[in-house]
C-alpha cells in the first residue's frame, strides 16, 4: 500500500466480515454490496475480493488501487 507492505486481516464474526489492520488494530465491518464488491465502513472505502479458476480467493483490491495478494496459514 502506498509502496510499502502492509498485512489486513479478514474474519467472519457473528455472519459479519470484518477488516483488521494489523499494524495497529484498527477494525471496520465490510458492508456487502455486489457479488465480490463490499465497502469497508470505517474507511468509506471499495473492497473487491479477486478469485482464480477454481473461485477461490487470491487477492483483494482495495480503493481500485492498492492489491493485496492472499498469505495462506
Amino acid at each position: 500500500m502506498n509502496g510499502q507492505t502492509a498485512i489486513i486481516e479478514i474474519s467472519l464474526k457473528d455472519g459479519q466480515l470484518w477488516a483488521t489492520q494489523l499494524w495497529d488494530g484498527a477494525r471496520s465491518v465490510l458492508d456487502y454490496r455486489s457479488g465480490d464488491d463490499f465497502m469497508i465502513r470505517a474507511l468509506n472505502m471499495p473492497l473487491k475480493f479477486k478469485r482464480d479458476q477454481n473461485k477461490n480467493i487470491i487477492q483483494m483490491l482495495l480503493n481500485g488501487n492498492d492489491l493485496f495478494t492472499r498469505i495462506k496459514n
